[in-house]
């Protein structure tokens, strides 16, 4: 359709895109007589001229205009005037920031421009920047330590109910705790490997509870369970016992195990098991748990553990052994169950076409096998 091909478009680096989203948002800031807001934006604007590195040709060339925009008067006495020269004279500047973390730019970026479309009213811009994050925070990895650190807050994002009432503050918020992950994001795309496994963050289901039906995530559930035991703390005989390490007996655990499904938030064991990811645990167990008398390690964890210290313990794994083993991983977290026969079938025929016989020696398989198996038990 274009034999001569196509200019492309001018592109605008990602350090001088931010700049300039966070001046649309001052401006939105100034003109709605938020103080607070202006402040806020003007501090980043600031760091962000801060970050510029000071041997750069192209700084040192604009070290007139950057000393200028370094003056305390110019920020004080900020006007339309001010504004413009920071938009047209300081902002190219900013290429010359460095953008090694492309994605936690991009991610802070659409917040910005998100919180300047809310300060607007702008209902559908602001639509669309909200389907853009969460799909980046829906391909942040949960096997990985440092961002499943974050799962309560991601569940969370990925539902609908977190957007319902949504402010600014709670955009910064979001960048703030999943700007620095976005850098673990794993991209779908045509080049990389299919493993036909749904992201795990996509799976974790929302609470019903109560006659009523209401329906709360996960982490909003715990926290409103946890508030109430440490509530019905200072009244219960029972909790007072347990708090002190004194014993308790069955029928007194039956009581207060009634005691909790009769009034909010409708506390069951099975709810339980579901909201602490235990698959086991007693009533009993979780309340400790929750008074901070035992820790109660969460089945994705001890999962996650126990492939990690494998792994470590079988160092001469190759690459792709390695990588089998985190697609067995993911693919128990997601199943919480494994059978000899799905190692030979999708999705580890795509990392070999013999599935796991293409991978290890038949000793090894054994091994696997056995230690998968322990662990689903």
């Amino acid at each position: 359709m274009n034999p001569q091909g196509k200019e492309p478009g001018a592109q605008v680096p990602l350090p001088v895109r931010l700049f300039r989203a966070r001046l649309d948002e001052l401006e939105a800031a100034l003109a709605s007589g938020d103080a607070e807001l202006a402040a806020l934006v003007k501090a980043d604007l600031r760091r962000d001229l801060a970050d510029l590195p000071k041997s750069n040709v192209v700084v040192l060339d604009a070290a007139p205009a950057l000393a200028e925009a370094g003056k305390d008067a110019f920020w004080n006495a900020l006007s339309p005037r001010e504004i413009g020269f920071l938009r047209q004279t300081v902002a190219p500047v900013l290429r010359a920031r460095s953008a090694a973390d492309s994605k936690g730019m991009r991610f802070e970026a659409e917040m910005v421009e998100g919180s300047t479309a809310l300060l607007r009213g702008e209902v559908e811009k602001l639509e669309a920047i909200q389907e853009s994050l969460v799909a980046q925070v829906a391909e942040l990895p949960l096997t990985l330590g440092v961002v499943a650190r974050e799962k309560d807050f991601i569940e969370e994002v990925l539902g609908s109910r977190w957007w319902v009432e949504l402010t600014r503050a709670k955009l910064r918020e979001l960048a703030e705790q999943l700007g620095p992950l976005m850098r673990y994001r794993q991209l779908r795309t045509d080049g990389m490997v299919h493993l036909d496994i749904a992201d795990l963050t996509v799976i974790k289901e929302t609470i019903e509870f109560g006659p009523s039906h209401e329906r709360l995530t996960t982490r909003a559930y715990r926290e409103r369970l946890e508030e109430a035991v440490r509530n019905l703390l200072a009244v219960n005989p029972v909790l007072q016992k347990l708090h002190a390490g004194q014993d308790v007996t069955d029928a007194e655990i039956e009581e207060l195990a009634t005691l909790l499904r009769s009034r909010d938030p409708f506390v069951t064991e099975e709810l339980l098991r579901r909201v602490y990811d235990h698959r086991s645990a007693r009533f009993v167990q979780f309340i400790k748990h929750i008074l901070g008398l035992e820790r109660l390690e969460s089945w994705s964890e001890t999962v996650t553990r126990e492939f990690d210290e494998f792994i470590a313990a079988h160092n001469t794994f190759s690459a792709m052994q390695v990588r089998f083993l985190q697609t067995l991983r993911t693919f128990i977290l997601q199943n919480r169950r494994i059978e000899k026969q799905n190692l030979v079938e999708a999705p580890f025929t795509r990392i070999h076409p013999d599935g796991i016989r293409g991978v290890f020696r038949p000793s090894e398989i054994e091994e696997i096998l056995t230690f998968s198996r322990t662990l689903v038990a």
